[in-house]
């Protein structure tokens, strides 16, 4: 049969979410697509059509349209979060010679080999610095994990997890409650290339639907057919939230920090908004909008930003 699946219990290996990113399933293909056995599940001009292209593009780096947002508490780290946004869509619209308010803004070009996004470094022994989880966005821009359904791959990523070196974060995954292995992989996935993961929307709009979905929408209700069975899911909301923010506590604490946050598709056309939310002064990036046509997605359109990036 043209579908190979690989039994992880056939195979000498224990009952555990990391088996998805175990080398002992061999790979053909450099691209990995992930999707959870309890979805959500996308369209095939999402994950294909967008992207796979960008993954072409960025294949060093975790690509997903399942982006979640670690929020920050000091004013250290809110400071840190701000420059390294601006830096993130420097780099990313500074090779093809936009963005110049940008890039002037944070100082420098990204040319000259300074004015890198750096990770942000974290302690949450030091007061004000714990790391909360905003679980109720999926935004496009500072995202600093992927959630595995909709997310690519390289393959090469999956001699790292189960290296002797990682074994003590590995039996930390196995043990905690919510078995956070999104968090840990998307996380070293960013400590090794250096870079945050990129994101991608992940429902595209038909062509007459443009002027729709202006904003960025909370949490989705799925078609009923899809509707997620949310296996690891608690009946108790809260406790939930609780011990998912203790893993990524725990998590980036082991790592000592926090990648720079992701950018959005728009990054550097006219689609990108800075907007005011949730405070009259602190602006924030948007992308509107929120679900674009196939014609708005710059790397796929010929001529646009990021068509031409040679991949890694």
């Amino acid at each position: 049969h043209p579908l190979r699946i690989f039994f992880s219990l056939e195979n000498g290996l224990p009952n555990c979410l990391l088996n998805r990113y175990h080398p002992m399933i061999q790979p053909k293909y450099e691209a990995l697509m992930y999707f959870d056995d309890d979805g959500p599940f996308f369209s095939e001009a999402a994950m294909s059509t967008v992207g796979f292209e960008l993954w072409r593009r960025n294949s060093d780096v975790q690509v997903g349209c399942f982006p979640r947002n670690i929020r920050f508490n000091s004013k250290r780290m809110l400071e840190a979060e701000k420059e390294m946004t601006l830096r993130s869509i420097q780099q990313a619209v500074g090779s093809q010679g936009i963005g110049a308010e940008m890039q002037e803004e944070v100082g420098g070009k990204v040319g000259d080999g300074q004015k890198q996004p750096e990770f942000i470094p974290t302690c949450r022994t030091t007061e004000g610095e714990k790391l909360t989880n905003n679980y109720n966005t999926f935004p496009h821009f500072a995202a600093h994990f992927i959630l595995p359904s909709g997310s690519f791959l390289h393959r090469n990523y999956l001699c790292f997890i189960f290296h002797p070196a990682l074994e003590e974060l590995r039996r930390y995954v196995l043990d905690h409650p919510t078995k956070p292995d999104d968090i840990t992989m998307s996380s070293l996935v960013s400590q090794l290339s250096g870079k945050a993961p990129r994101v991608f929307p992940r429902r595209i709009n038909e062509q007459k639907q443009e002027a729709e979905s202006n904003t960025a929408p909370m949490l989705e209700t799925p078609a009923e057919e899809q509707n997620r069975r949310r296996l690891l899911w608690t009946d108790n909301m809260d406790i939930w939230a609780e011990i998912r923010e203790e893993a990524i506590n725990s998590v980036n604490g082991y790592f000592g920090s926090v990648n720079p946050g992701s950018v959005g598709w728009c990054a550097g056309t006219e689609y990108h908004k800075e907007k005011k939310k949730f405070s009259k002064v602190e602006k924030h990036h948007q992308c509107e909008p929120y679900f674009p046509t196939l014609n708005l997605v710059p790397w796929i359109n010929e001529g646009m930003l990021g068509y031409n990036q040679c991949g890694l």
